[in-house]
């Protein structure tokens, strides 16, 4: 899911003729999802752990905060979390942003949304 997101985000900002910066709001978006996904993994650890980690965490640059996430969980384990929380996220915005659309437009963004069952 993860991987899909910048060019769902974007043809759903298209069609919902959002006034958004695109590649911002892209760029902010997959931001959180990674920051909710660390905070899921970590929240899995016992919680000395937890606390160890998130020292490491604090004031690092996101690759580095992978690798350090990286170094305690496997690869799969972290997009697997990331993947869930990427989806997660994007149904709550899907939901927000249906709620704030045009009959026509809100039509327009579930059918492009169909074959992906997120509407």
């Amino acid at each position: 899911m993860y991987d899909k997101l910048p060019s769902l985000l974007e043809t759903i900002l298209t069609i919902s003729k959002s006034s958004e910066e695109k590649q911002k709001f892209i760029q902010e978006f997959q931001q959180l999802c990674r920051q909710y996904a660390v905070l899921d993994l970590v929240q899995k650890l016992p919680e000395n752990q937890q606390e160890q980690l998130r020292q490491q965490l604090i004031g690092v640059a996101p690759e580095a905060g992978k690798q350090i996430i990286l170094s305690h969980f496997s690869p799969e384990q972290y997009k697997k979390t990331l993947d869930a929380t990427s989806e997660k996220l994007f149904k709550e915005y899907i939901a927000d942003t249906l709620s704030t659309l045009s009959q026509t437009t809100k039509q327009a963004l579930q059918t492009y949304l169909n074959p992906y069952s997120m509407n």
